[in-house]
This record gives C-alpha cells, sequence and structure tokens, in this order.
C-alpha cells in the first residue's frame, strides 16, 4: 500500500509538471504569437512607407524624363540654328574673300591713275585729321573743363517713324565724353547753359518735322517739305539751361514724316552741341 501511495503521489507531481509545462508552452506561443504581430505590423508599416517612397521616386523619373526629352529637343533645335548659323557664316566669309580679292585686284588696277590716287591721299589724309579731332588734348589745364561735341549720320536713315531717336554715330569731336554715339543722346556732365544744333537733310517726296528733347521736354523743332522740287536741309539751333544729368536727343516728331532723311558726302544730316563758360 505504501509503495502504491508513493507512486500516486509521484503520478501527481509528474502531472503537475506537465501541466506546468504545458502551460508554460502555451504562454511562450502566445508571446511568440503576439511578437510575429508586431514584427508583421512593422513590416507592413515599413512596405508601405516603401511603397509610397516608390511612387514618390517613380513621379519624379517621370517629371525627369520628360524635362530630359525637353532638354533634347530643345538641344536639337539649337544644333539645327548654329548649323544654319555656320552655313550662313561660311557663305559670308566666301562673300567676303570674294569681295576682298575683287577690292585688291581693283586696288592693283587703279595704282596707275592719278585720280585714283589723288582720291586715296585725300581719304588718307581725312582718316589721319579725324583721328587728331578724336584725340583728347591733354596739353593745355584749361580743355579738360570743354564740353563740346559734332557728330552726324554716317548713312541715310531710311523711312523712320514717328518718334524715332535719330543715332548720329559718325563722332568727329567729343571733348569732355558726354555724347553717346550708339543711342544718340548727350548726358550733361554738368548744369549749366549749353546750344546745341542739328541739321536734317531731305529731298524727293519726302518731309520730316525732327524735336530736340531735354529729359523728355521739347525744347526745339524743325520741319522741312521739299515739295519734290528741291534737294536741302533744315537746321535747328537751341539755347538752353540743363541739368547735370539730363539726356539731350533728337527725334522725329509722331507725325509729319515721310520717307528718307538723307546723309551722304554731299551733304549730312548732324547733330552737335556746346556748354556756354
Amino acid at each position: 500500500m505504501e509503495k502504491l501511495e508513493e507512486l500516486q503521489t509521484t503520478v501527481h507531481l509528474q502531472s503537475d509538471r506537465i501541466s506546468k509545462l504545458e502551460k508554460r508552452n502555451r504562454n511562450l506561443e502566445k508571446l511568440k504569437a503576439n511578437d510575429l504581430h508586431k514584427r508583421e505590423n512593422k513590416q507592413d508599416k515599413r512596405i508601405y512607407i516603401l511603397e509610397k517612397q516608390y511612387l514618390r521616386f517613380e513621379e519624379r523619373l517621370k517629371k525627369q524624363s520628360k524635362k530630359i526629352l525637353s532638354v533634347e529637343t530643345l538641344e536639337r533645335a539649337i544644333m539645327k540654328k548654329m548649323s544654319g548659323l555656320l552655313s550662313r557664316q561660311n557663305v559670308q566669309e566666301k562673300l567676303y574673300r570674294n569681295l576682298k580679292d575683287r577690292l585688291q585686284n581693283f586696288m592693283h588696277s587703279q595704282e596707275e591713275n592719278p585720280v585714283f590716287a589723288k582720291a586715296l591721299k585725300q581719304h588718307k589724309e581725312s582718316l589721319i585729321r579725324r583721328e587728331r579731332l578724336l584725340v583728347p588734348v591733354t596739353t593745355t589745364a584749361s580743355l579738360s573743363n570743354i564740353v563740346a561735341f559734332y557728330a552726324y549720320l554716317s548713312k541715310d536713315v531710311p523711312s523712320p517713324s514717328g518718334h524715332h531717336i535719330l543715332t548720329f554715330d559718325n563722332v568727329i569731336t567729343n571733348a569732355g565724353n558726354a555724347y553717346h554715339p550708339h543711342s544718340g543722346t548727350f548726358i550733361a556732365p554738368r548744369s549749366g547753359f549749353y546750344v546745341f544744333t542739328w541739321t536734317i537733310r531731305i529731298f524727293g517726296t519726302a518731309h520730316h518735322s525732327t524735336e530736340l528733347l531735354v529729359n523728355n521736354n521739347v525744347a526745339g523743332s524743325t520741319y522741312l517739305d521739299p515739295a519734290n522740287t528741291i534737294d536741302g536741309s533744315v537746321t535747328g539751333t537751341v539755347v538752353v539751361h540743363v541739368d547735370q544729368g539730363d539726356d539731350v536727343l533728337v527725334r522725329t516728331l509722331d507725325r509729319y514724316y515721310r520717307g528718307d532723311i538723307i546723309s551722304r558726302f554731299e551733304g549730312r544730316s548732324s547733330f552737335a552741341g556746346w556748354a556756354l563758360a
């Protein structure tokens, strides 16, 4: 009987141990399942984030592809234009070489012509005189305060419209460097009284009215209509006070304009001015 009781006690103890082990295993499985569930949720979140990043990158890639395509299209257009410009440049260089050769041949053929030699000598002397006029004089101290300019149109102005600024581009005198031939504008270096004069040459059926402006204020005007009978010119002169930094220029009126303004070797359209001491 004692042995039977001992066996029963042992069996009960083992059953308790087995029950505890089974319970422990269930708890471990539950913990593992929870842990796996948490890991799965984290992975799902990471996958979701990665998918959004992928979609953003894919969208950026599409935009970049469109930009690259646009740049490539623009590059092809630029290359095409450059090719056209190079072709035009080659044609112009050929024309230039041809004209240069023809001019040299003409010069050689006219070397023995006394009339041509005399005209060429006069032209060279004229260029030398012009260069001397453009060189600033530094030997006399009083000349540093002189403000004076004179310029004329180097070629005709074909059918200028109303309010067209005349750019007298061939500068002969520019003491003080206040006249700007590219814009046709005199910018006063100091305040004071100035004299301005301008001459406009017209012929044929053309007629023009011009005006002298000081800071967009009309200081004087001229008008000439040759009536298809004469080749003539008209000159305007004004004496006006100008403040430092004021712009002075000549332009056509917004009405009474037709035909070309002429400027050739036999008669120039010109613009001049100087400061009164």
